[in-house]
């Protein structure tokens, strides 16, 4: 068995570093240091977000899970492990750069931010549909941006069950 991820630390771990990224934004008068903090607090969120259970599936998605008798998707790799050909995938229900555009530029509580920092399980179809008109911006949130996209969605059980 091989030593276990750096990554998979408690919430708090993640707000700490975020924290401290922050700081430092807020110091800054350089360009290019803000972007480059901007893209680390990126992949700080998307790090946190790799090694949780998605909470929501779509409804076509949970459809495939039973068709190909697929049992657990737990983290974003478990997708990878089970087959890269597979119809699924997983999407940030909030665009990763609006969360830290709340944070860095309008100054929101990095908790609030991190709370909203979550996944679903969604078909590449539907993402594709998706990314047509809510890619980066969903403006009147992503519970209306997923329906716009005809997406049907769900709690994932998985989560619920694990958090709950």
């Amino acid at each position: 068995m091989g030593k276990p991820s750096i990554y998979k630390q408690n919430s708090q771990s993640y707000i700490n570093v975020i924290k401290e990224l922050h700081n430092i934004y807020i110091k800054s008068s350089y360009d290019l240091e803000k972007k480059l903090i901007w893209n680390a607090v990126v992949d700080v969120l998307r790090k946190k977000s790799e090694y949780e259970t998605p909470r929501y599936i779509s409804i076509k998605a949970n459809e495939y899970f039973n068709q190909n008798n697929i049992k657990r998707i737990t983290k974003h790799g478990d997708i990878h492990d089970i087959n890269a050909q597979l119809k699924i995938t997983l999407e940030h229900c909030n665009p990763i750069n609006k969360l830290v555009e709340r944070l860095l530029i309008n100054g929101e509580s990095i908790s609030n931010v991190v709370q909203d920092n979550f996944t679903a399980i969604i078909t590449k179809e539907e993402d594709k549909c998706l990314d047509t008109n809510f890619r980066r911006e969903r403006p009147n949130g992503w519970e209306q941006a997923y329906k716009e996209s005809g997406i049907e969605w769900t709690l994932y059980w998985r989560y619920w069950f694990y958090y709950f």
